[in-house]
């Protein structure tokens, strides 16, 4: 998941250093990034541990909490970085290329050796759906994909905001009704119900880096009081149920994370 080298956040400063700017990379989503694989290694580390029944209810909720956006916090982060503006068959080619080679590459290789190293037949690699650990490239390989098709529908549309917002939900909801109506070993294969449980957070990430939107988001702080709300009663009542409730506490905490760093940044800069 690699840095693009795009504009920072404002700053006073920022149309003075504007040339050199362009191509500095991005140190919040860096951070943000390293935030993320400090959370991943630890939701594997404690989920293996082998805790007791009786032990600390406390290990099992943090648990929790931590594996409802750990993900989601990543795909948010490869698509706030995703290029948009594919204007043919051509480009679209050849960014492909790039991408199998960076993403597909490594996921063949480190598949196919771990498959050897466990002694399981390879096949393992495709037809489960954890794809022996290694779906997320998978399933990023899969964004890149629609990604291509939304730069093609946004292009022809104008380039307009609502109609990139309706694109997005309608492939959401599309991606849902697909998971539920497809056979069981095609969605193991395609990995697709983390393809239809992650894409709104891919899609969020590049719908806000595509229309410039990360200044309105990650400084507002009528979002960020929302989520620091939302998260301070998910700790006080964290048994309580309700609709949707795993995804507002992802994004919630994506919104925490990423504009406390994206507001330290701007006062650095």
């Amino acid at each position: 998941m690699n840095s693009l080298k795009i504009s920072p956040p404002h700053s006073e400063n920022s149309e003075k250093n504007k040339s050199n700017n362009s191509v500095i990379r991005l140190s919040y989503i860096d951070r943000a990034k390293g935030v993320a694989i400090l959370l991943v290694v630890f939701g594997h580390v404690f989920c293996n541990m082998g805790y007791p029944d009786d032990e600390s209810r406390m290990h099992l909720l943090s648990y929790q909490f931590v594996a409802t956006f750990h993900m989601p916090l990543f795909f948010f982060l490869s698509g706030l970085v995703m290029k948009s503006g594919f204007n043919n068959i051509v480009s679209i080619g050849k960014d492909f290329v790039k991408r199998f080679r960076s993403i597909m590459i490594p996921f063949l290789s480190f598949g196919l050796s771990l498959a050897i190293f466990l002694g399981i037949t390879w096949t393992n690699l495709f037809t489960t759906h954890m794809k022996l650990g290694y779906w997320y490239l998978f399933v990023l390989m899969e964004f890149y994909l629609l990604n291509y098709l939304f730069s093609i529908f946004s292009n022809r549309t104008g380039n307009k905001w609502w109609t990139d917002a309706l694109f997005g939900m309608c492939v959401a909801v599309c991606l849902i009704v697909l998971y539920r109506l497809m056979p069981e070993n095609v969605w193991h294969i395609l990995s697709f119900h983390k393809v239809a449980e992650h894409y709104p957070y891919f899609f969020l990430g590049a719908f806000i880096h595509k229309h410039k939107l990360a200044d309105k988001v990650f400084r507002n702080d009528y979002i960020f009081g929302f989520a620091l709300l939302f998260m301070l009663f998910r700790l006080l009542f964290p048994h309580v149920e309700f609709y949707r409730r795993g995804m507002i506490q992802a994004l919630s905490m994506i919104v925490l994370i990423v504009s406390l760093l994206y507001r330290n940044e701007s006062c650095n800069n």
